[in-house]
This record gives C-alpha cells, structure tokens and sequence, in this order.
C-alpha cells in the first residue's frame, strides 16, 4: 500500500475541518437564561429581564422550574372578594380566607416572602400604587390591575390563578332583571334602562357591552346604559326602579354587601357573560420582578397547593396554573 501524498493529506485535513463546521453549527446556543445561571435576585429593585412583548395575552409563560433558591422577598398587593382584610365586613361569614399560613410555609419550605399590603375596600389606592410602580405584584381581579398597569406603563402578568370557594376560578357577570318583570331575555331589554360597571370593571363592563352586540342590543339605539361603580349600585337601582335590569358579579349574591339588601331568589337571569375571565389571579410586574423569579414563586404555589394542606384557608385547592385570557381591551390600551 502506497503512502498518502502531501496533497492527500491536505485534501482529508480540509474535508475534517469542514466536517467540524457543519457539527458545531448544528449545535444549540444557550439562552440567555442557561448563560445568566438560573434564577436572578428579583424582586424590589432587584434586576429584571426584558419583559414580554406587550399584546393582549394576560399570563406569563415562565415554564418549569424548581421552586427552591436564594432568599427572594417581594411585596404584593392584596384585594380579592373572599379575603378577610379585604372583603366586606357584612360577609364575613363566607369571606374568611387567610394568606398568613400560606405565607408561612413559603417562606419555611422555600426561602420566599411576601410582604402583604392589603387594601379594604379601597381599589383606588390599589389601581395607584400599580401605576407608580410601587408594589412587586398584587393578588386580585385581575382586569382592574392590568389596566392600571398598562396606563402606567407598567407590565404586569398573570402567573397564578385563585380558586375560590367550590374550586371555581373563573368569573362572568350576570344580566339580572326582578323575578316579577316582563322582561324575559335581553331582546326584550330594547326601549329600557339598563345598570352596568364602569370600565374597571371587566365582567360588568366590557364584557357586558359583548353580550349585548351578541343579541344585538346597541346602547344607545334603544337601550340606555346607566354605569355605577358596584354590584350594589346596580341592584339599588333596579330596586329603586330607576332601572329595568342590572349586571353584577357572579358572585355577588353570596360575598358582596349585596346581600343586606338582595336575595338572588328575587331575580331572574337573563344572561351570562361569555367567556368567563379569572376571578383572582396573582400578577407580577415584570418592570421589578425578574421572570425567573416569576416562574419559581408559580412553582412554590403549586406545590404547596397540589400537597393540599391549607384548603381551609384558602377556602379551595389553592392555586393553579393561569388560564388563558386575552381580554382585546388591553390592546386598546397599547394604543393609546
């Protein structure tokens, strides 16, 4: 067998440098995560990573991660219908959930804290604070939030929902009319006066106004809307006969100082709204809170909720993954 010639070898050298080329080309790159090394510091002021591109969807996708890490402490916002230090002294028989055994275990099990500040009956002070810039995240209904934050400049996203009691975790408004009235459907509601939310109020605003384009009802071509700031502003009005139907929270026969005044047997429904949004969901702003961050607080609230051991507190299963709501009405606020 004869040796390889000079240009031999120089043609396989050649060949085994491009071979290196096209294998190295096909090789992933690491993220920018896989380069920084897991989670960052987070939290209030701590450094946070571009945010997601602003559109309509709500929910932050973070993806799987372990709930363990470096101290992280974070300071949110609390106001939600069931919660004791928020909700309606009149309810108070129903509005017993907690946050302080929750709070407990995250910070024992993994290294997390919440700083709480609750807001009783003061969704004002709440929607300001989001705008500033003051608070990590909030606990709440979420379109109120998301709205502030978008007139603030803030990103704010979804990375828990909240279930409530009987493990329901979503929310519609409801078209009521008094159990004696003529009205039978919202066609019938044309020539008559109508009480709805106004528009920091999603279930009885903005997707009333839906409701009624689906059965082709245009305010102010037949229908007159009056807009009050609160399920018992519309059924006052109804009962004081300055309107003939009212939308109100799904919930707001049973958890609102609604029921000092209203039994839900005294009215009919006429209509749900569709489709239903989160009923309180637990959102961060990306601007302060890091998504790696993000994503292991979603863990920890998972499994502290998938382990079932504060359902009393909590009155449910806890917390799960956000669902999907891309409310339109956010890009409308992009634009402006």
């Amino acid at each position: 067998m004869t040796s390889p010639t000079l240009s031999d070898r120089f043609f396989f050298r050649v060949m085994l440098f491009g071979a290196l080329v096209l294998l190295c080309a096909g090789c992933p790159r690491p993220s920018r995560d896989d380069v920084s090394g897991g989670a960052g510091s987070g939290g209030r002021g701590g450094p946070s990573e571009a945010p997601p591109a602003a559109g309509s969807e709500t929910a932050l996708d973070a993806g799987d991660v372990s709930p363990s890490g470096p101290p992280l402490r974070l300071l949110i916002g609390v106001s939600e219908p069931y919660c004791q230090k928020t909700a309606c002294a009149c309810v108070h028989n129903v509005t017993t959930r907690e946050y302080e055994s929750l709070r407990k275990a995250l910070k024992e099990k993994f290294s997390i804290e919440l700083e709480l500040q609750y807001y009783p009956s003061d969704l004002f002070a709440l929607r300001k604070d989001v705008r500033e810039g003051k608070l990590d995240g909030v606990l709440a209904k979420p379109w109120p939030i998301l709205q502030a934050a978008r007139e603030g400049g803030r990103d704010f996203r979804r990375v828990a929902d909240l279930k409530g009691p009987g493990n329901v975790s979503d929310l519609r408004g409801i078209l009521v009319v008094k159990e004696d009235s003529p009205v039978r459907a919202p066609a019938d509601l044309k020539g008559r006066i109508v009480a709805i939310g106004q528009a920091d109020s999603y279930e009885k605003h903005h997707a009333t106004m839906a409701l009624f384009k689906r059965h082709g009802i245009s305010p102010g071509d037949g229908v007159r809307i009056e807009e009050f700031s609160s399920c018992l502003e519309n059924i006052g009005a109804v009962l004081d006969g300055k309107a003939d139907a009212a939308v109100v929270s799904d919930y707001a026969f049973g958890a609102d100082c609604l029921v000092d005044v209203a039994d839900i047997k005294d009215f009919r429904i006429l209509a749900r709204t569709d489709p239903a949004m989160p009923a309180v969901s637990l959102a961060l702003d990306t601007n302060r809170v890091s998504r790696a961050d993000a994503a292991r607080l979603r863990a920890a609230l998972l499994q502290i909720s998938r382990e079932g051991s504060l359902k009393e507190s909590l009155l449910g299963d806890g917390f799960t993954a956000p669902a999907p709501w891309a409310p339109a009405e956010l890009l409308e606020l992009q634009r402006r």
